[in-house]
């Protein structure tokens, strides 16, 4: 979903408990299937261990079940709405509470700065 933030700008959001297809595996979903249940344990196992540890020991899930469908998503919009950039995984933590270093959701942005995939 294209949500409007104003000045020119459209976040999209993209709902990781959406059922997905059914028959369409994990590998599928990093295929452009949409995000599947390992996504949802990733960020679930992220929240209750938000460390660099974990996220390198787990960073091809990262890649493979987030990052790929994530990108198909992104190359899927019209035209209109590129260039769409995401935004890091991690947090910049200087003026936070919250000290832990990795977001537990992925997003992405129309209009602005950011990498592209």
């Amino acid at each position: 979903m294209l949500t409007p933030t104003g000045a020119g700008k459209s976040v999209v959001t993209k709902s990781l408990t959406a059922a997905r297809p059914s028959g369409l595996s994990s590998s599928a979903a990093a295929h452009g299937g949409g995000f599947g249940p390992a996504a949802l344990r990733f960020f679930d196992e992220l929240a209750d261990n938000n460390s660099r540890e974990f996220w390198t020991a787990h960073l091809e899930v990262f890649e493979r079940e987030v990052k790929a469908p994530m990108a198909a998503l992104l190359a899927s919009l019209p035209e209109a709405y590129q260039p769409f950039r995401v935004f890091r995984m991690n947090r910049d933590l200087r003026f936070s509470e919250n000290k832990s270093p990795y977001k537990t959701q992925h997003s992405g942005v129309h209009g602005s700065g950011g990498i592209d995939y």
